[in-house]
């Protein structure tokens, strides 16, 4: 949500979610929240906009040097539907469509694939980073984000005699990177592709023992090293 208010200094900014989305602190749109998206999302909205996003906030104010940034439109819909070019105004006119750790929690990637290339004008571009279900830390289990990842078995997720210790905060379409590249290659022909691995190779790739590799032989490295996928697409004039 920060990048959707930041990118709004200079820009109009349109979001589309299936989260209410709170605005300020009136009691009334949280426990909404709780209402329609249960009690985990509004607790993890809460503790982000308590703890976490002033903040940033002020970070982002700092490095960016603006004074004011304008709140972007929010609409409450579903990426993954066929037919929300009906519902969200100015569809096929954007400029620019990004997305952030999305992809992989959305039950039909493929139709949202379609979306975003629908919703650009012409000469319009997409960036999309998301993170690879096969990672070490892929499975979304909280532990894996908070310091104690090494109390957990190597991708746990995984491997059959280890996925009952795992327990994921969201939902995942568990899409591999073969998928990912299939869906992308039929809609959107000539993207580039980004394989973002940081440390792991340097952190993990030494654990990778001739046991485990055994264990894991149907993933590929790039599979078990890779954090986040990110894929840049020019719209064709």
């Amino acid at each position: 949500m920060e990048r959707a208010h930041y990118f709004g200094i200079n820009n109009e900014v349109v979001g589309i979610d299936l989260d209410v989305i709170p605005a300020g602190w009136q009691i009334g749109p949280y426990l909404n929240m709780w209402r329609v998206n249960g009690f985990g999302r509004f607790a993890k909205t809460l503790g982000r906009n308590l703890l976490i996003n002033p903040s940033q906030s002020k970070a982002w104010a700092r490095a960016t040097g603006a004074n004011k940034i304008h709140k972007p439109k929010i609409y409450y819909d579903d990426f993954c539907s066929a037919s929300i070019a009906d519902r969200v105004p100015s569809f096929g006119t954007y400029d620019a469509v990004v997305s952030w750790s999305v992809f992989e929690h959305l039950p039909d990637p493929k139709t949202s694939v379609k979306n975003m290339v629908e919703a650009l004008k012409p000469g319009g571009a997409f960036y999309i980073s998301l993170h690879l279900y096969t990672s070490n830390n892929g499975h979304h289990d909280m532990r894996g984000f908070t310091g104690k990842i090494d109390e957990l078995p190597l991708w746990g997720h995984l491997r059959e005699q280890h996925k009952d210790e795992i327990f994921p905060s969201a939902y995942l379409n568990e899409v591999r990177l073969e998928e990912w590249r299939s869906i992308f290659d039929e809609l959107t022909p000539g993207y580039t592709e980004y394989l973002e691995k940081y440390e792991h190779p340097e952190k993990y790739g030494p654990m990778l023992t001739p046991e485990l590799l055994e264990e894991l032989k149907d993933y590929t490295l790039d599979e078990l090293l890779t954090v986040n996928l990110v894929y840049a697409w020019r719209k064709p004039l």
